[in-house]
């Protein structure tokens, strides 16, 4: 059975180590290739008990960074600039530049699903589709304008 994660405060507090997964519930935010470089994408890969698709958050209650295996935060590429989020791949990044807003899709559920909103832009983490083509393999993770029917914006969280 999943234990999922509904108090993220107490995990920040705890330094619980968090995996991030898609509406499915199979597909997990992962750190593409395990690199721990500059700018190194965020896809959606098979969930797997591996390193790179460990998580952190740091801070709470209403805000956190969300850290990986190798201590970069997730963010994007234009965060440090401020240059526009909308459309831009989720990334990592050595300095924390974007914080992020989890957010009950139904308040009524408190265990999830979760939005995930880049506080700056009020951009929504969003997963692409997989397709036939991409099966096995990762898809892109990209901040989109907020959609309450999209489901490809809601995530689970789960003990890594």
């Amino acid at each position: 059975m999943v234990q999922l994660i509904s108090n993220f405060t107490a995990a920040a507090t705890a330094a619980t180590l968090l995996r991030i997964l898609d509406i499915r519930k199979d597909h997990a935010f992962d750190v593409t290739e395990a690199g721990c470089t500059d700018l190194t994408p965020v896809q959606s890969y098979s969930a797997a008990t591996v390193g790179n698709q460990a998580w952190a958050l740091v801070g709470g209650p209403l805000s956190f960074q969300i850290v990986s295996f190798c201590n970069t935060f997730l963010t994007y590429p234009g965060a440090q600039t401020g240059a526009i989020a909308l459309r831009s791949q989720a990334t990592t990044h050595p300095v924390a530049s974007s914080s992020w807003i989890i957010s009950l899709v139904n308040p009524a559920i408190p265990t999830g699903p979760w939005n995930i909103i880049e506080e700056a832009s009020n951009t929504y983490l969003t997963v692409w589709d997989q397709v036939v083509a991409t099966q096995g393999q990762g898809t892109p993770i990209t901040l989109e304008d907020g959609n309450p029917d999209d489901i490809r914006q809601q995530f689970w969280f789960i003990a890594a």
